[in-house]
């Protein structure tokens, strides 16, 4: 590019100087990077940074051309080189006009004028340096052009090159945070179908277990009808013993139904599954399993608690006994209301008749109350009143007492924990024939019960408790004899 192209590219005159030219440049450079800045779309952009580099290119022309023309140039005058003072001319001895001698005069001598050849090696070392220093200046001034063209070359390629990386790092964290939610959005979708799902298939066995309950209560219509029909058939025929035995045993259960289905723990289970699966709660779940556990309680507390006739007409004749203050029989009857088969179950009730009957000395019963106190059956569970129960009918010899009283040590119910002592009390109710002690200490001695950790692994021991426990009729230690091939 010639400086006439540069000025034209510039909006200048051809001879405009350096400071003017600098701010032109300035001013255009300030416009295009605005622009760049402003490009909505990269073809414009890349349009706007081949107008700056040409300009740029035709200031470093002008400013280089600057740079040049200050240079000292040789103007020769004469001989000389310019700045250079002319040598002054030789002269001889001057005389003075009209002045005589008075000797002969001596003719003037006249230095000979130095030859002009002498001169040029001089001229020539001045034109050499002055051509170096032109030359030097041309050189760091085209370097510095070339350099700062470079340099700007290189920061426009830098920004360049980071706008592309920030513009490419925006475009991959905007994907990202896109995807991001995307993955988000499907996670909760797929959670809520999930949790729909959930829901629906609670609500689903929900309405299976509310099913299962209503037709399990149906039972309480069902004995009504039962006991009507009974009663219609009785009043037919009023010497049918039989059929007087199954009105009674009959009616006792519609009185147990009646008394025990109205506030039947699996209502409140039921109404806490429905309430946790309508509000969605994270313990539905188990609330709706805990109630279908007291479904299937109730369906066999229902089928345990069936009236069996002759238990019934048994439970009849014994109560006739102990109202005359039999402490058999009221021990019987305590036995009958609190867990015999085929008799209604009334907890309370049976408690009651044997606090009757330990009064009068039954050690049945006080074993009773002690098993009562110990799981809080009828009465309000109590471990130290256990223990006080079980050891009034350990006094009178009773040896599941010894038995209860033997585990309440080995596990720390009610008393302090005392291991050895357990075992001492189990050993008592096995040496009075208790089975289920001997199994106990068969257990402990082969090393299958370990309470506490205590290990108590001591086989001739064991196989002596197997030979008592097989010669009272026990079918497993049997089994574990013959294994070993020995007899009892």
């Amino acid at each position: 590019m010639n400086a006439a192209d540069a000025a034209k590219l510039l909006n200048l005159p051809p001879d405009a100087p350096y400071a003017e030219s600098e701010a032109r440049f300035l001013e255009l450079r300030a416009n295009l990077e605005e622009k760049i800045g402003r490009a909505p779309t990269p073809g414009l952009k890349e349009k706007y940074r081949a107008t700056l580099a040409e300009v740029t290119a035709a200031f470093e022309t002008l400013a280089l051309l600057n740079d040049t023309t200050a240079l000292p140039v040789l103007g020769k005058t004469g001989s000389t080189v310019a700045g250079l003072a002319d040598p002054a001319p030789s002269r001889g001895p001057s005389t003075t006009s009209g002045a005589t001698s008075p000797t002969t005069p001596t003719p003037a001598r006249v230095a000979p004028p130095k030859a002009p050849a002498k001169k040029k090696p001089a001229q020539s070392r001045e034109f050499i340096a002055v051509s170096a220093i032109a030359a030097l200046v041309l050189i760091v001034g085209g370097w510095w052009v070339l350099s700062t063209r470079a340099e700007n070359e290189a920061s426009r390629r830098r920004a360049e090159a980071e706008s592309q990386r920030t513009t490419e790092l925006a475009r991959a964290e905007k994907q990202i945070a896109e995807e991001t939610k995307l993955a988000l959005a499907a996670a909760e979708k797929a959670e809520r179908e999930r949790a729909e799902r959930r829901t629906t298939q609670a609500r689903a066995r929900l309405t299976e277990q509310n099913l299962a309950l209503e037709n399990t209560l149906r039972v309480e219509r069902s004995t009504e009808r039962a006991l009507s029909d009974l009663q219609s058939d009785l009043s037919s025929d009023r010497t049918n013993a039989d059929l007087a035995k199954q009105v009674k045993a009959k009616a006792m259960y519609l009185r147990w139904l009646r008394d025990r289905l109205p506030d039947h723990p699996v209502k409140a289970a039921k109404s806490l599954a429905e309430s946790a699966i309508s509000n969605r709660a994270p313990e539905a779940p188990a609330l709706l399993e805990k109630y279908a556990e007291g479904v299937e309680k109730l369906k066999q507390e229902l089928k345990d608690n069936q009236a069996d006739p002759e238990m019934v007409a048994t439970l009849e004749e014994q109560k006739k006994f102990a109202d005359k203050g039999d402490a058999v029989a009221m021990n019987w009857v305590g036995y009958a209301y609190y867990n015999a088969p085929g008799i209604p179950h009334n907890e309370a009730l049976g408690v009651e008749w044997a606090r009757k009957a330990a009064a009068k000395g039954s050690a049945q019963s006080m074993d009773l109350l002690g098993n009562a106190y110990h799981d809080g059956r009828g009465v309000e569970k109590d471990e130290k009143a256990a223990i006080e129960w079980w050891l009034k009918a350990a006094q009178l010899g009773h040896d599941p007492a010894y038995l209860s009283i033997g585990l309440a040590y080995v596990y720390g119910s009610g008393v302090n924990k005392d291991v050895s002592l357990g075992i001492d009390w189990i050993k008592r109710a096995a040496a009075k024939g208790n089975v289920n002690a001997i199994n106990l200490l068969i257990e402990f001695y082969l090393g299958e019960w370990e309470p506490s950790g205590v290990d108590g692994r001591d086989e001739a021991a064991a196989l002596d408790y197997l030979r008592q426990a097989a010669r009272l009729g026990d079918a497993a230690a049997k089994q574990k004899l013959q294994a070993r091939k020995l007899t009892w």
